[in-house]
Formats: structure tokens, sequence, C-alpha cells
């Protein structure tokens, strides 16, 4: 929403993902890090670090129709001051964690090529703050301004998806994959809730108080999936704009932008443990707009 001309480039972010099913039952978990780096008005080196942790139960029920799940999502905020000698160790100025309760569903007529689903996640907000030595809230601490709190709003989505190919999608086949050339479109709406009294935390180091989240905004997005060698490579593109939260140094709103998508699967070893087919596949991902671009790799399960 402002301009910060002492932002970093780039933001390595770190993903680590699992599932294990058991008949009607399935657990995932996800564990992620992202860091941003910046600098303050003295010229210090700011350091930014976020962890997220996730973990969620499923099942399904009426014959595979229907599959409902809850989870648990929690979130730690760190914040620390980079020493100019690289010997000595960073201070903390603070840290704050919160954890907030999300809930999903998916419905799959039986023999149809459709799917509905929806998820909704319950606002958090950050009520263990730890401050570092010297530090308080709404105080300057090493120049920098410190928040009093650490709110994140509600969240929901809703989704459907159409698929053409051969057999029909939601239709158990003979072994485990179904090996066809398919198209898979696409569509949700997602709503995210309001902050009282909110500002951004990317304007930190700047001593900058950057309003959002003052009102719900709502973001459309559409995708296509083509397995264009099936059981092989599959390619993604799709679409969505991404709302505004925030308001400019003037008190005006900063308006939204669109996104395009892309990615790409590509199955490169299938192997046998105790008579079951596993086949792996690395994935790529890209994430374009005005001044924002994101890129990922991951190694996975071929599905």
């Amino acid at each position: 929403g402002i301009a910060d001309d002492t932002a970093n480039d780039s933001s390595p972010q770190l993903t680590l993902g699992g599932v294990v099913q058991k008949r009607k039952w399935g657990l995932g978990a996800t564990l992620s890090a992202v860091e941003y780096d910046g600098v303050t008005m003295t010229g210090a080196e700011l350091d930014q670090v976020v962890l997220t942790a996730q973990v969620h139960l499923a099942r399904s029920f009426f014959s595979d129709q229907l599959v409902m799940g809850v989870g648990f999502k929690a979130t730690t905020y760190t914040v620390s001051e980079q020493p100019d000698d690289a010997a000595m160790i960073s201070t903390t100025l603070f840290t704050v964690s919160q954890t907030t309760v999300e809930s999903g569903v998916v419905w799959m007529p039986r023999n149809r090529n459709l799917r509905l689903g929806s998820s909704f996640s319950l606002p958090a907000t950050g009520e263990t703050i730890n401050f570092g030595d010297d530090c308080m809230a709404d105080i300057p601490c090493r120049g920098i301004i410190l928040p009093a709190t650490f709110e994140v709003p509600w969240s929901m989505a809703f989704g459907v998806g159409l698929r053409r190919a051969p057999n029909r999608w939601n239709k158990k086949v003979e072994g485990r994959f179904k090996d066809e050339r398919e198209l898979i479109v696409a569509l949700d709406l997602r709503l995210t809730g309001e902050v009282e009294n909110g500002h951004g935390i990317s304007q930190i180091s700047q001593n900058r108080l950057q309003p959002s989240g003052d009102k719900v905004v709502a973001s459309v997005r559409a995708g296509v999936q083509f397995e264009w060698i099936p059981g092989w490579l599959r390619l993604r593109g799709g679409s969505y704009y991404e709302p505004s939260r925030f308001k400019d140094a003037n008190g005006d709103r900063v308006s939204g932008r669109p996104h395009i998508t892309g990615g790409i699967d590509v199955r490169f070893w299938e192997f046998t443990v105790w008579s079951r087919t596993y086949r792996l596949r690395a994935s790529g991902t890209l994430d374009y707009a005005k001044r924002y671009l994101n890129g990922g790799a991951s190694i996975g399960f071929w599905h």
C-alpha cells in the first residue's frame, strides 16, 4: 500500500507437508517458514520471520461423496534486529503467537464431473506477545514502535470444479491412476473479514502506520488444469484478483491488482512398496502481478 524502496527484492519460503490416509480417515500436516528483510530508519537491518504449522483431520461420508475436515493453524511472528558485527547474535524485539481453527467440506456426487467445496477460518488474535529486553508495546524500541496486538481476520471460500475426460470424475476405476487426458476448470470466491483499527506489518521498520483491513474484501479466482500426456505431464494456468486491504499515505484506498498464474507437474519416477505402486512428480509454479513475482518448486506424489 505504501511504496518502500528499502524492501528486499526476494523473500525465501520453505514448506514441508505430508498426508496419511486410512480407509475413510485422512490426516495432513504442513510446516512453512518465510523470511522478510528490511532496513530501519536508523539504518539497522531488520529480520522478520513467520512460522506456520497446520494440522487437519478429515473423514469421508456417504460412500466418499462427502468429505468434512477440521484443523488447527498456529503462527509465530518474530521481529529481530541484526547486529553490524556478523559474529554477534541478533536481538529479538518481539515475538507473537496465535492459534485458530479451520474447517472445510467437499461434495463429490457419485458418477458426476462436478465437485463443490467450501472452507472457513475463525479470526485469531495474538494474545501471547513476548517483548525483548527494554522493549514495550507502543513505545519506541531500537527506534521502532512495536505493535500491541497481532490479529488475523476470519476468512471463507466457496468453489466449484468441472472436469471433462473419458471417465467420470467421481467414479472409482481399477488401479490407482486413471491415466487419461483430462481438462479441469475451477472457480472460487474468497472473502476476508475486517480488522478494527488494523495496520499492516510491512511498514514496521519505517515506523509508518499503514491502515489495513477496515472492511470485508472479496477475491475471485479461476483456473484450468490439462493433463497433456496422461500419467506424465500436467499443465495449469489461471488468474485471480487480489483486493487491496491498505490505504496510502494520504488515506486513499490502494487499488487491487490482477494476477496471472501457471504451473506444471512432471512425473519422473514410479516404484512399488508392499505391492502398492507410487509415483513421484516434480512441480513448478509461477504467480505474476504488477510489482510482484512469486515462483516455487516442489517434489511430491503423483495423484
